[in-house]
């Protein structure tokens, strides 16, 4: 894994900010998506988009990343946790009280570019 910081890692992370950033409203992805088509641990994709600036934050779609299992994830800030679904809930997605995606087949956005 390329050190934080080092010209790898903010290549790396360029990458990921631009695949979240296509994600379209009312869809998702997992952080494991992400980490298959660039080849990198689901983790590391988490870490870079828990490091987002407030200006990222606002601009990017960060709260349509979710865990593998289409859950918001637990590990997150439970005021994050409860933005990350209010944010997806205004798109249309609904979550479960166990904050899972519900009917994920169909809100589900593969990865591809």
């Amino acid at each position: 894994m390329a050190a934080a910081g080092s010209e790898a890692s903010e290549r790396l992370r360029a990458e990921v900010l631009r695949l979240v950033a296509l994600i379209p409203e009312g869809r998702f992805t997992t952080y494991g998506s992400i980490a298959f088509r660039l080849k990198v641990n689901p983790r590391r994709v988490a870490w870079f988009l828990a490091r987002l600036s407030p200006e990222e934050a606002g601009v990017l779609p960060w709260h349509r990343v979710v865990a593998a299992e289409g859950r918001i994830s637990r590990g997150m800030d439970p005021a994050l946790r409860a933005e990350q679904q209010e944010l997806l809930e205004a798109e249309g997605l609904e979550i479960d009280g166990k904050g899972f995606v519900l009917d994920p087949d169909r809100h589900f956005h593969a990865i591809r570019s």
